[in-house]
């Protein structure tokens, strides 16, 4: 199962039925014959050579990996935007120079004072290379 398959499938679901929709890919996968090779590792070093008990372990392995393979995108997803929120003034502040000496600037907006570290003039004006 490819993970855009199981995100359009689980998804938007909630509780119980996130979890219901993972047994259901999970037994899916073990219908088609593509059990995930880590979680059927787990199983069987957990139940040996039990039928039953490997697939039972097999199911619980499998669909705690989806978990979270679900959890780990929604939470880098809450934090996609926070990263790209703190990047986008650093690049704009790294453009930033001194109207006078052309001196790379640390300014966030285009009103601020402060001194160029290499002309030692206060600058209120930033130009843009």
């Amino acid at each position: 199962m490819n993970f855009e398959t199981l995100k359009a499938r689980a998804l938007g679901l909630d509780g119980r039925l996130v979890e219901d929709e993972l047994y259901r890919i999970v037994w899916e996968e073990i219908e088609r014959g593509e059990m995930d090779k880590a979680a059927k590792a787990r199983a069987t070093a957990e139940a040996g050579s039990d039928e039953g008990q490997l697939r039972g372990a097999y199911i619980r392995y499998r669909v705690r990996r989806l978990k979270d393979e679900l959890e780990l995108y929604a939470r880098e997803n809450r934090m996609g935007p926070t990263k790209a929120a703190v990047a986008a003034p650093m690049a704009k502040a790294s453009k930033q120079t001194c109207s006078l000496c052309g001196e790379k600037l640390g300014f966030f907006n285009k009103t601020s004072t402060s001194m160029c570290k290499s002309c030692h003039t206060n600058v209120t004006t930033i130009n843009r290379r």
